[in-house]
Order: structure tokens, then C-alpha cells, then sequence
């Protein structure tokens, strides 16, 4: 697709990825440009959470971080096999769809920790977290311990830390798993208020009709492959994309 004169922020370029044998990725191609909302969707095992972690250097337990084949560009800059450290000081920073906070300590301290990627100053860093915390709506929880907080606001201690860290892109890693639907409401507003913030997002997510509300592209994996790539209301009635993963009672209501 023609990215309308928007500059090119992520390429991915014929990456493959094989585990013993299996291919998880299969010449994928894709690009991400900057001011955009994308989508990446599909059933389980399509090769989603294989393509996040090729792209921001996240390494599976006992598999490299290096594609077999193809490569990752972020801004330019050739990020493929870079450590996740690395890629994030570009401006590329991941959330996990299994939450990934500090249990033990506080939320003010756990997005401290992001925000000490961007300054070195305590006094700064807790002023600009406290700042974070306000914006997505935690604020008055930030003495709480990251245990004591239930999952949607795990999930969105997660993507204030992330925040902290400056991203130009920010990947969420099903950031609307298991909420109820007000509280999904609640993470498609925080997205959309990211998003005006200047930061461009993908986001891999189940929930569907979420996803083709925000959405102004999706991407959809299937056996590792890529099998369509446009605006929300085209994809929902491609058929490929109907047969491998929404079905026909999606296509009908859409």
C-alpha cells in the first residue's frame, strides 16, 4: 500500500523465522509509518507475538533474537538482532501480554524505571513520572504496590512505564486481554489519547471489533504469512482474512 506520502518509521523486509523446523514467520514484508494506528491481528499460532519479538530483540527462552532470514528497519537504522536496550534508546519500546512489572515495587517507582532511559535527575525523573501517571489516569494509585493492582491497571502501569522510556513507536502486546468491556473503552481512549500525543502505535489484539475501531490499518498473519494489509472495513471483508480468522458471523455484523 502507498503510505500517502507519510515517512516509512518500521520495515520489515522478507524476515523469516523457524523454530526446529517450524516457520513461525514466512517472508513477511511490512511497514509502519509515522502517525499511524496499526493493527496486527490473527488466530493463535499465526506468528503475532514471533514478529513483535524479531522486531524489538525480544528473545524467547532457548532461541535467538536473529531472524533466519530477512531484516528489521527502525527509522532507517538496520535494528535486526539488537538487543532490546538498544532498539528501545531509538525510540521503539514493547509491552507484554503476559504484564511485565516490578510486583515489589511501587508505581511510581516502576515507571521511574522507564523514565531513567530519558534522564538521569531523581528530582526529573519522578517529576515527569508523576506527570505520566496523571495522564494515564494512575495517579492516585502511585504509592500502590504493582501487586496490589488488578490487571487492567497492570496492563496500564505497563504502557506508563513505556511511555516513560520517549517512544516514537510503541507495540502493545494485547493490552485489552481479559478486561471487561468498560474497561476496554477506557484502554482504546488511553490509545487514542498516546496516539495524539504524536506516538505512532501496533498493536496486536483479539479483541476485533476494538482493533477495526482504532485501527487505520490491519495487518492480519495466518500460518506465519501475511495474507492481507489495508484499511479496517476492506479487510473485514476479505475473504481470506474471514475464512482463516473472523468469520462469517463477524462479516455479517460488519
Amino acid at each position: 500500500m502507498s503510505n500517502g506520502g507519510k515517512e516509512s518509521l518500521l520495515e520489515v523486509r522478507n524476515l523469516t523465522k523457524r523454530f526446529r523446523g517450524v516457520i513461525a514467520n514466512q517472508d513477511i514484508n511490512m511497514e509502519v509509518n509515522s502517525g499511524e494506528i496499526i493493527g496486527l491481528i490473527g488466530p493463535n499460532g499465526a506468528g503475532k507475538t514471533t514478529l513483535f519479538n524479531m522486531i524489538t530483540g525480544t528473545r524467547p527462552k532457548g532461541a535467538s533474537r536473529l531472524p533466519d532470514s530477512g531484516a528489521v528497519y527502525f527509522k532507517r537504522v538496520k535494528i535486526t538482532g539488537m538487543k532490546p536496550n538498544s532498539i528501545c534508546k531509538l525510540g521503539l519500546v514493547r509491552t507484554f501480554q503476559l504484564v511485565r512489572i516490578w510486583e515489589e515495587m511501587t508505581v511510581l517507582e516502576n515507571v521511574m524505571t522507564g523514565v531513567f532511559r530519558a534522564m538521569r535527575s531523581a528530582r526529573e525523573a519522578r517529576k515527569k513520572s508523576e506527570d505520566l501517571l496523571k495522564f494515564t489516569g494512575l495517579y492516585t494509585k502511585l504509592d500502590y504496590l504493582g501487586s496490589s493492582l488488578t490487571i487492567a491497571d497492570k496492563k496500564r502501569l505497563e504502557i506508563t512505564r513505556a511511555l516513560g522510556t520517549k517512544p516514537d513507536l510503541l507495540l502493545l502486546d494485547e493490552p485489552m486481554a481479559g478486561l471487561t468491556t468498560t474497561e476496554i473503552n477506557e484502554a482504546l481512549e488511553l490509545i487514542r489519547q498516546i496516539h495524539d500525543q504524536g506516538i505512532t502505535v501496533l498493536l496486536v489484539e483479539h479483541v476485533i471489533e476494538a482493533v477495526m475501531s482504532i485501527a487505520h490499518r490491519v495487518v492480519v498473519l495466518d500460518n506465519g504469512q501475511k495474507i492481507a494489509d489495508d484499511r479496517p472495513e476492506k479487510v473485514a471483508r476479505d475473504k481470506r482474512v474471514i475464512e482463516a480468522y473472523l468469520g462469517e458471523e463477524y462479516h455479517v455484523k460488519s
